[in-house]
């Protein structure tokens, strides 16, 4: 937005006008506006700012110590008013971290049902629930690995990345025997097995 407020965003719409967009507009604050929006009317579409509440918890790991550095972030959000919406994975904002003793306190928008997205490059990611209990314990994930190879001789610098359809894509690069890998993945992530790489 400028410093009116105001804000415009070109899209081409499909086919499809009676299928709603979603927009999402988050402020540093961590305060939050949606609302569904349909093509043939996309024009005046204002959206309001909602005042917070502060949404507390605690996240552990499965034997009950604390985890620091888990970060938080809104993945669904809904209200009587409003409706629900989930935020996309790639512009899922960070709202904080867990402190040194696996507690966290954030702001959330007001009355509404709040989805937070608990991720730590160690552990398997877990959801917190608004409506759920005060402690999240995650449980450690599982490290995926593998070699990356050229007629059979390792390959330096070559970028893997690792997708999953409820997760964000990571990337690492190989180190000088071709290895990669990736800690705290989930099982339904990730298997180790070797990659090569051939001429075309």
């Amino acid at each position: 937005t400028n410093e009116a407020g105001k804000y415009m965003i070109d899209f081409k719409p499909g086919g499809r006008r009676r299928e709603a967009f979603h927009l999402l507009c988050q402020t540093g604050e961590g305060r939050v506006a949606w609302r569904a929006v349909y093509p043939y009317s996309a024009t005046g579409v204002d959206l309001f700012i909602k005042e917070v509440d502060e949404m507390a918890g605690h996240v552990t790991d499965s034997d009950g110590a604390p985890l620091a550095g888990v970060a938080l972030q809104l993945e669904r959000v809904e209200d009587k008013e409003t409706g629900g919406m989930t935020v996309p994975l790639e512009t899922m904002a960070v709202l904080g971290k867990t402190d040194a003793e696996g507690r966290f306190s954030i702001k959330v928008p007001q009355g509404s049902h709040v989805v937070l997205r608990a991720t730590h490059q160690e552990y398997q990611c877990e959801w917190i629930d608004s409506y759920g209990e005060g402690v999240t314990r995650m449980k450690r994930g599982v490290t995926f690995e593998g070699v990356v190879s050229l007629d059979g001789k390792p390959v330096e610098g070559a970028r893997v990345t690792l997708g999953y359809p409820t997760n964000p894509p990571r990337t690492v690069t190989t180190d000088k025997d071709g290895h990669y890998s990736f800690g705290g993945v989930s099982f339904e992530e990730g298997r180790s097995e070797e990659r090569r790489v051939g001429k075309e």
